[in-house]
């Protein structure tokens, strides 16, 4: 052992007088090792001790990589040297891609990862560690060892670079000479010689690049350069060349990432960071862009002015882009601040620029008084701090000290001072704009007229606005739309009329002009040209709401019944589904909230195959209000059922506004039209099932049982409705309307006893029902109208006291006098019914004037009267009651 202490005492000495390690010295410090420390593997392969050999073992696999060829970019699991060791570079990879084994994507993100790992490393000779057993007998030993490692570890760096074998070397000397004679194809031969040898040298890679750069081959030429690179990170030159032609050949990602490896090499090189921030924004990453921009605007000095400025502009692009207007001029103050003597009119016009979008107004005018000699009088005097009191309560005055400003800070200016309201300092500076030729400077002219527009100064923005018009740059719909609007509000009727025009000829699809056209047209009584301009077709990929509503109050205004029904469900579309099939429309009577209507309808949808999207246009401009939108619901379904007469489409339209979540909160209103057009178009597919569901909705509504009554009489006259109400008046025993109508029923199919007993018991529980007694007393009449009655005097009796409670409840009108009158003629008391009748002739109705004529009972009763004259003979009392109250 004292022997091997020598040894390695002497190797020590070697290492620091400056000699050179031989490969005997290097086994002999590897045995000293061996007796108390663990050496890797890693150790045992380093690229000092392959130095000397000619040939490289590339079936090694101590530190094999797995690679999936199969994908472009595999997840590659890479093996360690040992259970916790550190990632190692695998010299089969370049040889594999070079035998095709590998395709260059994958070498690359193996490349990437292993750079990744090996920056993180610390060490790159061994991990020292000591054992438990022979700690204390090792501790002399173990400082020579670690002095040895700390002289290693200085000279080889986080990867060392591989140095060629002589023998190689002359071949890749031999490669570039055949290179420099032309014969590309030997080069290459040797170059791949040489890697296939030495895999893990740069230097043949270099010789590729070169080679294929000859040949004009600019992809190959930048794969051999990316190898190398990794091969040799160390070298910051050989990085910034790849990156360049990464961002050269598109590869912005990759470029960043070779940016990134040269600038921690150099890491003061500003040019670097700067092209690598325009690269983060070239790939839209701009929250890197931005924050690499300020990292870099940091380190700047007071002499970098120039670079300063230029950094700031490209900071206050990315944050106009992303809305935030306020760190952007954060950004240009500091900026200005900091570098005052490189600023020139560009930066200050991008400055103000950002303060007048900003409504930074005020500020804007003291940066002009800064940057550009601006002098503001007040009376005079010259006036250094602005606020809105001094604006508002003194005249200012703008003067200029140097009478060279450029153009665009001169309108910007006048647009400065427009906004506050300061008009007297505007007309000099305005008419020095106005020379300008409008067909150059018409950007400017639009930011004053817009600024002259904003404070409704309509008259001297027109102005402004011919001078555009009238040139072939700027006469386009955008132009014409802001002086149309101008004329507009200075009551140039006819002079709108002929602008809003020009707009709607020069972009056909600007529906405001359109609208703005329509409504004008209206006011000067041009009502068909308003209708034509309203139009919109079907098949137009877009459908303006304001417009379309328009168009639909035209059409009905001129009762274009067909025009009208067909624009008005494409307005309606906008908010609802319109369906098509049974089987919607009988979810919808079905469903009972919106909710479930809408998810059933997305089943039968998808059953029936159909998607939603085809049955809606494509809808712009505002919301339609929701009166507005029901009002124009309500004319269609009217114009549907009593002037076209569509009642299949009426139909449809009615049950289609359940999906509509307008008449979501209108539940009512929806059932109430639904119902009236099922009535009304006869349809007894729907009327039964809707009506029944109302009912069980809302039981207790009496209009829903008074349109309940007609619908049965007239549809369903066969009376299996009767077991409906019954069941339903089992489970609701109060409800008076229920009783009414199983009363009714019985009375009609000639069950009296049956429809007494109900009428008696209504009346118990409604003694002041004047209904309930009318129809005891019907029921009565009834029973004594029969053949068979065995007591009719006493049924008769009872008749006529329940009638008198009749009249007393329901007072003496025409109505009672006439009701009796008829119970006395069925039961052929002619005395009786003549005295009532003649009564209620001489009652006048009670129903107000616009409806007597529907109310009105006189020729019912005047023709009852003159049957019982005839039936008497007195034929000449039956043609004078007939004449007197019957003759139309």
């Amino acid at each position: 052992m004292t022997d091997k202490t020598s040894k390695a005492s002497d190797l020590l000495e070697n290492l620091l007088s400056g000699g050179h390690i031989t490969s005997e010295q290097w086994q002999t410090y590897k045995q000293i090792r061996s007796g108390d420390l663990i050496c890797s593997d890693s150790d045992g392969h380093s690229s000092d001790e392959s130095e000397d050999n000619t040939q490289v073992d590339t079936t090694s696999t101590s530190s094999y990589l797995p690679i999936a060829s199969t994908s472009t970019n595999p997840s590659v699991q890479i093996e360690e040297t040992s259970e916790s060791g550190p990632t190692k570079w695998d010299s089969n990879l370049t040889v594999r891609y070079i035998d095709g084994k590998i395709s260059f994507n994958e070498l690359a993100d193996i490349m990437e990862k292993t750079e990744g790992d090996d920056i993180s490393r610390k060490d790159s000779v061994g991990t020292i560690t000591q054992t438990s057993s022979e700690s204390k007998g090792k501790k002399k030993k173990s400082k020579i060892n670690k002095d040895l490692e700390m002289t290693l570890k200085s000279s080889s760096g986080t990867r060392p670079r591989r140095r060629l074998p002589r023998d190689l070397q002359g071949l890749v000397g031999e490669a570039n000479m055949m290179l420099a004679r032309g014969n590309h194809d030997e080069a290459i031969k040797m170059a791949l010689e040489v890697v296939r040898q030495s895999p893990d040298c740069a230097e043949p890679f270099q010789s590729l690049a070169m080679i294929y750069e000859e040949m004009g081959d600019d992809i190959k030429t930048f794969q051999y350069l990316l190898i190398a690179a990794y091969l040799c990170p160390s070298d910051g030159d050989g990085w910034v060349k790849v990156a360049e032609m990464a961002s050269d050949l598109g590869f912005c990602k990759l470029a960043i990432s070779c940016y990134t490896k040269a600038i921690k090499i150099f890491p003061n090189n500003i040019k670097l960071h700067f092209e690598r921030c325009q690269l983060y924004e070239k790939v839209g990453d701009m929250k890197k862009a931005l924050e690499a921009y300020e990292n870099l605007m940091k380190a700047l000095q007071p002499n970098d002015g120039e670079l300063a400025l230029q950094l700031a502009k490209d900071i206050v692009k990315i944050q106009y882009n992303n809305g935030n207007i306020s760190s952007a001029i954060e950004v240009m103050e500091t900026a200005l601040e900091k570098h005052n003597s490189f600023v020139t009119s560009e930066e200050v016009n991008v400055y103000i620029e950002l303060l007048i979008t900003n409504e930074q107004y005020i500020i804007a005018l003291l940066a002009f008084k800064k940057y550009c000699g601006l002098k503001i009088l007040s009376s005079g005097i010259e006036i250094n701090d602005l606020t809105n009191d001094i604006i508002t309560k003194c005249d200012l005055t703008i003067h200029l000290m140097y009478l060279v400003l450029p153009i665009d800070l001169r309108s910007k200016l006048i647009v400065t001072l427009i906004n506050l309201r300061c008009l007297l300092s505007i007309n000099d500076l305005l008419q020095e704009l106005l020379i300008e030729s409008a067909e150059e400077i018409g950007d400017l002219y639009l930011d004053i007229v817009d600024a002259f527009i904003k404070m409704d100064l309509h008259e001297k923005a027109k102005l402004m606005l011919q001078k555009l018009v009238d040139t072939e740059t700027y006469n386009e719909a955008s132009v014409w739309m802001r002086f149309a609007e101008c004329l507009e509000k200075t009551k140039e009727i006819e002079a709108a009329i002929i602008a809003f025009s020009t707009v709607v000829r020069l972009a056909p699809n600007h529906f405001e002009a359109r609208l703005r056209l329509s409504t004008l047209l209206l006011s000067v009584g041009k009502e068909k040209e308003a209708l034509e301009i309203a139009s919109q077709s079907e098949s137009e990929s877009q459908i303006d709401l304001d417009l379309l509503e328009m168009r639909c109050r035209l059409l009905y205004s001129q009762k274009f019944w067909t025009e009208f029904t067909k624009s008005a469900l494409i307005l309606l579309t906008s908010d609802m589904i319109y369906l098509k099939h049974n089987k919607e429309i009988s979810t919808m009577i079905t469903s009972t909230s919106y909710r479930t209507r809408m998810e059933s309808l997305r089943d039968i949808h998808k059953d029936l195959g159909l998607s939603e999207d085809s049955q809606f246009h494509r809808y712009i401009g505002n919301s339609i209000d929701p009166e507005e939108w029901i009002e124009i619901f309500v004319k269609l379904l009217n114009v549907l059922l009593y002037k076209v007469k569509d009642y299949n489409e009426a139909i449809r339209i009615v049950f289609s506004g359940y999906t509509s979540s307008v008449m979501s909160t209108k539940q009512d209103l929806i059932n109430y039209y639904s119902l009236m057009c099922c009535f009304i178009s006869k349809n007894m597919l729907y009327t039964y099932p809707l009506i029944k569901a109302l009912i069980f909705r809302n039981i207790d509504n009496n209009q829903i049982w008074n349109i309940f009554c007609p619908v049965m009489s007239q549809f369903y006259q066969d009376l299996r409705h009767n077991r409906f109400c019954i069941r339903l008046f089992i489970k609701n025993p109060d409800n008076i309307a229920l009783a009414y109508f199983n009363g009714h029923n019985a009375l009609m199919s000639g069950s009296y006893k049956h429809a007494l007993a109900e009428y008696v018991a209504i009346l118990k529980q409604c003694p002041k029902d004047s209904l309930a007694a009318f129809s005891v007393s019907l029921a009565f009449v009834h029973l004594a109208s029969q053949k068979f009655t065995s007591n009719r005097h006493s049924i008769v009796i009872q008749m006529c006291a329940f009638l008198d409670l009749y009249l007393q409840l329901r007072g003496e009108c025409q109505e009672s006098l006439y009701n009796c009158g008829r119970a006395f003629h069925q039961l052929g008391l002619l005395n009786n019914a003549v005295h009532f009748y003649r009564r209620a002739l001489d009652c006048d109705t009670q129903i107000n004037a616009k409806n007597k004529h529907i109310f009105n009972l006189k020729r019912e009763i005047a023709y009852n009267l003159s049957l019982i004259y005839r039936h008497s003979g007195a034929n000449d009392m039956a043609l004078l009651i007939l004449r007197q109250h019957f003759v139309v």
